[in-house]
C-alpha cells in the first residue's frame, strides 16, 4: 500500500485542493499526478509563514498550515523541475557537499598534525608530494594512527 498510485487514486475520488512542502523526496508525486490530470500545488518549506519560535513540527500541524494558507491563496508555488533538471540540482548539491566535506577533513587533518607538532615543509599541500608525506607519518598510539 501507498507510493504514487495510491495517492492518485485517492486523489481522483476526493475532490479536493492539494499542496504539499517540496522536500528530499523530490517531485517524483507532483509529475506522476501532473500526468495523471490532477493538480496539485508545490510549495517551498522555506516560503512558508511561521509565528517567530514556533519550532514544533509534525505532519498535522504542517498540513494545517498549509491547507489555511492554500485556502487564502498565500501558498508560495515552486516550478517542478522536469527529470533532467532535477538530476542536474542532485549533482550539484552532492558535489558541494562533497567539496565542504573535503575542506572540512584537510582541516581536521592538519589540526590532529599540529597537535602534535607535525608540520609539512613546503609551501604547497594537497600535492601528490604532500600526499606520500601524509602516508609516510607514524604515531606512537594505535587510535592516533588509524586517524
Amino acid at each position: 500500500m501507498g507510493g504514487p498510485g495510491y495517492v492518485s487514486a485517492y486523489f481522483h475520488r476526493s475532490g479536493c485542493s492539494r499542496v504539499y512542502e517540496s522536500g528530499p523526496t523530490g517531485f517524483v508525486l507532483a509529475r506522476y499526478l501532473q500526468t495523471a490530470g490532477i493538480s496539485c500545488v508545490i510549495t517551498a518549506s522555506s516560503k512558508l509563514l511561521r509565528a517567530p519560535g514556533d519550532r514544533i513540527k509534525t505532519d498535522r500541524r504542517d498540513a494545517r498550515v498549509l491547507a489555511e494558507m492554500l485556502a487564502v491563496g498565500s501558498v508560495t508555488e515552486v516550478r517542478i523541475p522536469d527529470p533532467e533538471e532535477e538530476a542536474l540540482r542532485d549533482l550539484s548539491r552532492l558535489r558541494s557537499g562533497t567539496a565542504r566535506d573535503l575542506a572540512h577533513a584537510r582541516r581536521h587533518l592538519n589540526a590532529i598534525l599540529l597537535r602534535h607538532g607535525i608540520r609539512y615543509p613546503k609551501e604547497t599541500r594537497w600535492t601528490k608530494e604532500h600526499s606520500l608525506w601524509l602516508h609516510r607519518q607514524r604515531f606512537e598510539e594505535p587510535a592516533l594512527q588509524f586517524t
